[in-house]
């Protein structure tokens, strides 16, 4: 099992940096990040823009460690962070494993 976390930016650079930051950190072993259209109510307004999603992978152990520090380093008052335990392959645990430790 590991940990995929999934949280949404309000630009590509931003989810960038989070990402290598956490890598340079080994709280995660690999970050995806991708475009989205997003809609939502915000302060009362309607909003519909583009943002970036990123879906970061992380070990069980280091899940926490990770949440917080996207938490902490978020651009978004209030931003949204998911977490999974998913199982992956053998071998791709494997190479994560070896990179978090």
């Amino acid at each position: 099992m590991i940990c995929v976390i999934y949280s949404s930016f309000p630009s590509k650079d931003s989810a960038l940096r989070i990402g290598k930051l956490m890598l340079d950190s080994k709280l995660i072993a690999c970050s995806n990040v991708f475009k989205i259209e997003s809609q939502y109510i915000w302060k009362g307004k309607f909003h519909e823009e583009d943002e970036y999603g990123a879906y970061f992978k992380t070990s069980i152990h280091k899940q926490n460690q990770a949440i917080k520090f996207i938490n902490s380093n978020h651009p978004y008052e209030i931003p949204m962070i998911t977490n999974q335990e998913v199982v992956v392959n053998n071998a791709y645990k494997a190479w994560m494993d070896s990179f978090l430790t």
